[in-house]
């Protein structure tokens, strides 16, 4: 007798194993990846199950063998259990679970975090940005732009004789929530332009990486990206090669905004549509050092350190990213860098060099 309830016990504890001790939560969560009804009634279920949903959706959300579909669900879910208790945001659990989820999941995550609205998720959107799935670093770019976005919105109908302390203030707290952001940043570097601050502005602009604001180019060449130019073999100034309106020669660009925007549309002689440019300057510094340099533009662009490739992006590479980055490493003394951007339209873009956690660095300088 003793022996047969011991085996009816043995029975169902294994029934518990495989079934994972399922509930009507469980069962939910699964139909979650169903039809539009079905996702109606699991969502019903959860939320009138008198349980705390929480610890099964994060469960669920490293659970692989649930669909796509599912876990973007569950995410969903688990947004709106942030949005109802900033404390008991799963922050931890969402940021680890961003490098294990697809595209569609990893948006949503960062969408739940956003919802989330306390200092922890903005700081783990702030992690995100330097992720190296780029969907959750865009989407998480994004949800901070759309913050700052808020303050900034607030600045407009500020008036009376203390206005510009209290813009400063927001433009400030928008700033902190992403200071790589360049159209951000540009508003407050603005409003300091605009009292006369010159010196504050241009320290705002080049807080991320201070910008290069004189370079060398040569062009135009045809369009074609795809095409190596003599450049590209040979950095000599003093030579000057067959282009596309005739004969090219290096010159100098100078009178680039605080802003660190080169836009060729503004002269003469870079204004050339579908071209090719090559753009050359040099980096200073006193010491070996680990670097991040960035090129922020729509158009095609490759850049070499030192006769080393180091970005290579296409048209619709770029466009769809419009900011690039390679890690690189300054020599302690002089680095020479070459660009190439070929544009549809009008070549525009915007060269900095910063530590890697996005920082100016003190001892560099730039020449041409």
């Amino acid at each position: 007798m003793k022996s047969r309830f011991f085996v009816v016990i043995f029975a169902l504890f294994l029934m518990l194993v495989v079934t994972g001790c399922r509930d009507e939560i469980d069962e939910a969560i699964v139909k979650l990846g169903g039809t539009e009804a079905e996702r109606d009634a699991a969502v019903s279920t959860i939320a009138v199950s008198g349980k705390d949903p929480l610890p099964k959706l994060v469960r669920a959300l490293g659970n692989r063998k649930l669909t796509v579909e599912t876990r973007e669900n569950v995410v969903l879910l688990i947004g709106n259990e942030c949005e109802k208790d900033k404390s008991r945001c799963p922050v931890d659990k969402l940021e680890k679970a961003v490098g294990k989820s697809e595209p569609r999941v990893q948006r949503a995550i960062v969408s739940a975090l956003a919802r989330g609205g306390s200092e922890q998720t903005v700081k783990a959107l702030q992690r995100l940005l330097d992720s190296p799935n780029g969907e959750a670093a865009a989407a998480a770019s994004a949800e901070l732009e759309k913050k700052a976005q808020e303050k900034i919105n607030q600045v407009d109908k500020i008036t009376g004789e203390d206005a510009f302390a209290r813009k400063e203030k927001l433009l400030k707290e928008a700033v902190a929530y992403n200071p790589r952001s360049r159209s951000v940043v540009s508003v407050l570097a603005s409003l300091y332009s605009s009292e006369g601050r010159a010196d504050e502005a241009l320290k705002i602009y080049d807080a991320a990486g201070e910008y290069a604001r004189k370079l060398r180019v040569i062009g135009p060449f045809s369009g074609d990206f795809s095409e190596s130019y003599p450049p590209e073999k040979d950095i000599n100034l003093d030579t000057s090669y067959r282009g596309k309106r005739g004969e090219v020669r290096w010159f100098a660009l100078e009178n680039i905004p605080d802003s660190g925007e080169v836009d060729f549309r503004r002269s003469r002689k870079t204004k050339a549509a579908s071209s090719t440019f090559y753009v050359f300057f040099e980096a200073k510094s006193s010491r070996k050092q680990d670097a991040l340099f960035k090129i922020f533009t729509t158009d095609a662009v490759a850049v070499w350190l030192n006769g080393k490739n180091v970005i290579t992006s296409d048209h619709a590479e770029s466009e769809k990213k419009g900011e690039h980055q390679a890690k690189i490493k300054l020599s302690g003394g002089k680095d020479r860098l070459l660009i190439k951007v070929s544009a549809r339209r009008y070549p525009r873009f915007a060269v900095c060099i910063s530590t890697h956690d996005h920082k100016k660095i003190s001892d560099l300088k730039y020449d041409i």
